[in-house]
């Protein structure tokens, strides 16, 4: 028979089951309020995160999580789904696999090798991936998974956090590519060119200058060896100089009794010749250029120089010297401006003679369209462009583009296309562009001077004449009007004899008005014999705003040169308002040319005028 226990025994263990209940309510409350600090963790990171449970059940995941994937949290919690936001059929992400505490070799099966261990979390994974189906045109990210454990150190869930590294991965694919060109550049080269980064070790060289040197790049890729071909003994090689930023006069001075300059063609580049009597049998002469390059931040992150044998070059000046049989005569560099585009007409490459004739930088173009085409030439372009995908080649086909200030140059322009691509693919262009703006202008002259001297039979009229005159002054000015003033001595006015604009009605006004002097800046022009160009002349309002109001016309450029007889200035010629960029010098030129024949056929119509008035005078006499 049993005994029952006392009430003394009951009474404690009912305060033992209270206490119980006691601390299990505590752990309760402990960990709904351990799961709301979780929750809103989770909610306000503005990384996005998700949270599953030893499950492989969602539990939380915030808005930025959200926002990256497209898809509300509504969706995915409470679900074992989060593989679908990411992959085409079921498979664990690596939360699952960080919960199911899977070994590192298993990680790395699901991430193509490119996961790794965490260094900070126990038990915790990183990993990126790339997922095609994110964005537009797809996305990398860089995952992190550490497990959630409870107060006895068992796994309970696992917190996932995802970052877009897409742009990163891109920055680094670009650098890669950018390489790889430097690479092609460097080694497609026949001329002899090495490349050395910041701490003056070899990066690159090229098949012609190991043939050059009569050394593998095995041997010098990776060394400072850059010095071995051309010394005895280590010493700064030019490449090295320009690397660590040496001013000029001193690198000067280790290239006495060679040619050593800056070049014209690149800023912080130069060029130098130089006899090194350890190479060959009796020495030779080298011609060296160097150019630094820079990394994306402007700072100095390597150098590229070239070197060139120029002994029989230098040998052969040295007796054309001595037998005096020719002229001496010494190409060191033709500037011809290049540019490389991919096949949507965006610029992957241009040189430093670009920058000179052009005025653009690679900085400024590249992987962007080159605004340089003028309009009334862009149904000619695109034509050249369609000849050039037919035929491959285009060779010496004139046409005109703008600079970067304006200026609207001729060009004569080759082209032909390339691929680094398979056969298949559609190929860039590689363009060549040669200023003939010179050439083309003293053409224009000539034949505009031969024009006019063929013309001055046909004009009896010496207002005619002048008015045919100034047809041409317009046309080869590039300008709207152009016109011819001359002095009234007797009145001390200036009057327009011949005026051609692009408005007939402004010619008409212009012939009917006259002005004094000091109203024109013609009048300075024949009082001191000297050409004016103002490309400007809201500098002087005082001497155009008057004019302008009378004319009903505004004048913003204007070019003068003076008309000189024998003995005096009779007036001047101008050209008014060039279209396309300045005026400049060669203009002044081209009007002095031009002023020469005008004054001799107003001297020679004022001449014949006074022949008539004397024989009417004589005949009245009679």
């Amino acid at each position: 028979m049993s005994t029952q226990p006392s009430y003394e025994i009951l009474e404690q263990r009912l305060k033992e089951l209270e206490g119980k209940i006691a601390r299990l309510q505590e752990a309760e409350t402990a960990l709904r309020q351990s799961g709301e600090r979780l929750s809103q963790i989770v909610l306000r990171n503005p990384i996005p995160t998700i949270v599953v449970n030893a499950d492989h059940i969602v539990t939380h995941c915030n808005k930025a999580f959200e926002k990256l994937n497209g898809i509300s949290g509504d969706e995915i919690i409470g679900t074992d789904n989060q593989w679908m936001l990411f992959y085409p059929s079921k498979r664990p992400i690596l939360a699952d696999l960080v919960i199911s505490e899977a070994s590192e070799e298993e990680v790395a099966a699901y991430y193509d090798g490119k996961s790794r261990k965490s260094s900070t979390v126990e038990g915790g994974y990183e990993a990126e991936a790339f997922f095609p189906s994110l964005g537009e045109n797809g996305k990398w990210l860089l995952f992190t998974a550490v497990p959630l454990r409870d107060n006895l150190g068992n796994i309970t869930g696992a917190v996932e956090t995802l970052q877009d590294v897409t742009d990163r991965r891109r920055a680094e694919e670009d650098v890669r590519q950018r390489k790889q060109r430097l690479t092609q550049i460097v080694r497609g080269s026949s001329i002899p060119t090495f490349v050395i980064d910041t701490n003056h070790r070899i990066t690159h060289c090229n098949r012609a200058f190991e043939n050059m040197i009569g050394i593998s790049s095995d041997e010098l890729i990776g060394t400072r060896k850059q010095w071995m071909p051309f010394y005895a003994s280590q010493r700064l090689v030019l490449a090295d100089f320009v690397v660590d930023n040496v001013p000029e006069d001193k690198i000067r001075s280790h290239y006495e009794g060679g040619k050593f300059r800056k070049s014209d063609i690149a800023e912080g580049a130069y060029e130098a010749e130089h006899f090194f009597p350890e190479l060959g049998e009796t020495g030779e002469w080298l011609f060296a250029t160097v150019a630094p390059l820079f990394d994306e931040d402007g700072r100095i992150a390597g150098a590229i120089e070239t070197v060139q044998n120029i002994t029989e070059g230098k040998r052969a000046e040295e007796a054309l010297r001595k037998s005096e049989k020719r002229h001496r005569t010494l190409l060191d560099f033709v500037p011809y401006p290049l540019v490389v585009y991919d096949i949507k007409g965006r610029v992957s490459y241009l040189n430093p003679a670009f920058t000179k004739v052009f005025g653009w930088t690679l900085q400024e173009l590249d992987g962007k369209r080159i605004e340089f085409v003028p309009p009334d030439k862009e149904q000619e372009t695109r034509e050249r462009i369609r000849d050039l995908l037919e035929h491959k080649t285009v060779v010496r086909y004139e046409t005109t583009r703008t600079t970067k200030d304006g200026r609207l140059i001729d060009v004569s322009l080759s082209a032909a296309l390339l691929s680094e691509q398979e056969e298949d693919d559609l190929p860039g262009q590689v363009v060549i562009l040669s200023d003939i703006t010179q050439e083309k202008r003293l053409a224009r002259q000539n034949e505009a001077v031969l024009r006019i001297s063929m013309a001055l039979p046909e004009y009896p009229d010496i207002e005619g004449l002048l008015d045919y005159i100034n047809s041409e002054v317009r046309q080869l000015c590039d300008s709207e009007g152009g016109n011819v003033i001359l002095r009234d001595e007797e009145n001390d006015e200036l009057f327009f004899t011949g005026v051609s604009y692009d408005d007939r009605d402004t010619e008409r006004r212009v012939k009917a008005i006259r002005f004094s002097m000091d109203q024109l800046a013609t009048g300075r022009t024949i009082r001191t014999g000297e050409p004016q160009i103002i490309n400007d002349t809201s500098l002087e309002p005082e001497l155009h705003i008057e004019r302008d109001k009378r004319l009903g016309y505004r004048t913003r450029k204007l070019i003068v040169v003076p008309l000189k007889s024998s003995d005096r200035i009779i007036g001047a010629l101008c050209a008014v308002n060039k279209k396309h960029g300045d005026y400049e010098k060669a203009d002044v030129e081209l009007l002095s040319i031009i002023a020469g024949t005008v004054a001799l056929s107003v001297e020679n119509a004022r001449f014949s005028d006074e022949i008539k008035q004397a024989y009417r005078e004589v005949s009245s006499m009679n």
